[in-house]
This record gives structure tokens, sequence and C-alpha cells, in this order.
């Protein structure tokens, strides 16, 4: 019997002096015999590539399409929050890329359009709309009943 391993084929034979029980396969112990080669040094790499493929890249991918195509869908009217936090209502489309935002009776300014975060399209624009708030509305109601 020709060993490739001398050291292996020394160190089983002082374990079996020893009384101590052998090993079944002592060349899968240390990697050798029949096994995966190089693909089974590769496999868990790829397979973790894979799984970061469709866990965190494919769905980030998604969301900035959607975005995308959510600012190339604003028009005028629309209510916006920006990536700052100013909620207005887009008043004009200046350019590709410029909106001008009104976010106060009276004040306008100017935002790039890939600063938006958030579009509620307008449904139905009403001007008076804004004129109340929240709170005003609701005591209104009340004082009906």
């Amino acid at each position: 019997m020709t060993n490739s391993r001398p050291y292996l084929a020394v160190s089983l034979a002082s374990a079996t002096a020893m009384g101590l029980p052998q090993i079944a396969s002592a060349q899968s112990l240390f990697g050798g015999g029949e096994g995966g080669g190089i693909f089974g040094a590769i496999a868990p790499f790829l397979l973790i590539l894979v799984i970061f493929y469709f866990l965190l890249i494919r769905p980030q991918q998604k969301r900035q399409k959607e975005h995308k195509a959510m600012l190339l869908a604003i028009r005028r009217h629309d209510r916006i929050i920006t990536g700052g936090g100013i909620e207005g209502r887009v008043t004009k489309l200046i350019d590709d890329d410029v909106l001008e935002v009104e976010i106060a009776e009276g004040v306008r300014v100017r935002a790039l359009r890939g600063a938006v975060m958030n579009v509620f399209p307008d449904k139905g624009f009403d001007k008076n709309d804004d004129s109340e708030s929240d709170s005003e509305k609701i005591d209104k109601k009340s004082n009906k009943k």
C-alpha cells in the first residue's frame, strides 16, 4: 500500500498503538481523495453572490426604476415632498429637471426633480383646499351638528 501522506500513516499507527479507534476515511479528514476540487471551494461564494443579488441588488434596482418613473410622471398641481421635508404643490414645470413649487400661499421655490421623494397626484385641483387647516375643517363640522 502506497501512502501519499506519510505523516497520516504515522499518526494512524500511533493512534492504533495507543488504543484509540481508527478513523474510517482518514483522507477525507484532510480534504484529499474524492471531493469537489475547485468547485467545492468556489460554490459557497457563488451561493452568497446569488443570495445578495436576489435579496439586495434586484429589489434596489426595482425601487430605483419605480422612483424614476414617479419623477417623470410629475405634473402641474401634484403635491410633492422633497428630500429635505418641504411639502408643496407643483405650480410650473420650468425645465426637464426644475420644478416651481408653492410651499405656502404666494411663496414659490424652485426644486430639482431629483430632490422629490414622494408625489401625491392631483385629484381635482381646488385652490381653496389649502386655505383651511384640518383643525378648522373639523371645528366647522362639529359646529354644524
